[in-house]
């Protein structure tokens, strides 16, 4: 990806924050999952070599791949019952605690991350 496409990327993450943290926003008219919550677990992911991949296939393959790989990876937040907050590229941001109320939202995490990790050793491509 260009470096005015990373930024971009960049901004809209750092727009979903302010906005998940901050309440409605005017301009993309988004909604907060959730009023106040004191005690919340984040995740944010970033694909090892997603950018090198990028430039070396067609935009197709990098959708069908993304779609491939967050398929197997939202299985896992079922599994471990936490919220899908974003997903933009190849950054992926869950919340626990937050809408989905649960006890040990921090040790889930390190569970859905351990997850992931496995899921991308294991991952190959498919690129025609």
């Amino acid at each position: 990806l260009s470096p005015v496409c990373l930024g971009s990327l960049r901004r809209a993450a750092r727009q979903i924050i302010y906005t998940s943290i901050r309440g409605y926003d005017p301009v993309s008219h988004y909604h907060p999952i959730a009023d106040e919550v004191a005690d919340v677990s984040i995740l944010f992911s970033d694909i090892k070599g997603f950018t090198e991949f990028c430039s070396q296939v067609k935009a197709v393959e990098v959708v069908r791949n993304l779609n491939n790989l967050y398929m197997i990876f939202d299985i896992a937040l079922e599994k471990y019952k936490v919220y899908k907050v974003e997903t933009i590229g190849d950054a992926y941001f869950v919340s626990a605690n937050c809408p989905i109320k649960i006890e040990d939202h921090a040790r889930r995490l390190v569970y859905v991350g351990q997850a992931m990790i496995d899921t991308c050793s294991n991952f190959h491509p498919w690129v025609l």
